[in-house]
């Protein structure tokens, strides 16, 4: 009886009995092999948690500046068209219009009154689950057509930005999209068309 008894009590085995190893000491602060294995483990994962974030541009003149007009400019006004009816909020228009005039008001700063038209065509924001486990991107783009008091067109560009990003850092970036891709228009529209 005691043997059936013992046999179906549970017993603990260790299947590494006899296969271990000593751990060797390393002289970096004294750790153990498998102490900075576990180390360099949790380095690689924060990283890939953190991850990266990069830009791109895709932009183009159209029609640039004549140079001395691009040196004597001064933006009074900007415009928006083609506002994305989904995945914005209502304030949208008046933060683009807002950032863009901010950022194009830092680039020239002359006599010459100018007046910007923008036509956008795409808006995406990143979603937080992509950018979380692969990557996603803001993208914006569109026409700006550049006018003078008269109203004759007197430059066209091309503008197109996007951000990549991933893991929670990427998702912490990409939070503010619609402020982000409007600064990140109006700065790109900035080195097309005012940069010296």
């Amino acid at each position: 009886m005691s043997e059936l008894q013992s046999a179906s009590e549970p017993r603990s085995v260790n299947l590494d009995e006899g296969l271990a190893t000593p751990q060797k000491t390393v002289s970096l602060w004294g750790l153990t092999e498998g102490a900075l294995m576990k180390i360099q483990g949790l380095a690689l994962a924060a990283a890939l948690m953190v991850s990266a974030c990069a830009s791109g541009s895709g932009s183009s003149a159209i029609q640039p500046l004549p140079a001395d007009v691009a040196a004597n400019a001064r933006i009074t006004g900007v415009s928006v068209t083609g506002v994305p009816e989904q995945g914005v909020s209502d304030e949208f228009e008046t933060v683009f219009v807002s950032r863009v005039q901010s950022q194009l008001s830092d680039c020239t700063g002359g006599t010459q009154p100018l007046t910007v038209e923008i036509s956008l065509d795409t808006f995406d924001r990143a979603n937080p689950a992509m950018t979380w486990l692969i990557a996603d991107q803001n993208e914006i783009s569109g026409i700006a057509r550049i006018t003078d008091a008269s109203g004759a067109l007197v430059g066209e560009y091309l503008i197109k930005r996007a951000f990549v990003a991933s893991g929670l850092v990427g998702i912490a970036l990409m939070a503010q999209a619609e402020e982000q891709m409007s600064d990140a228009f109006g700065d790109e529209l900035c080195k097309q068309a005012f940069a010296d």
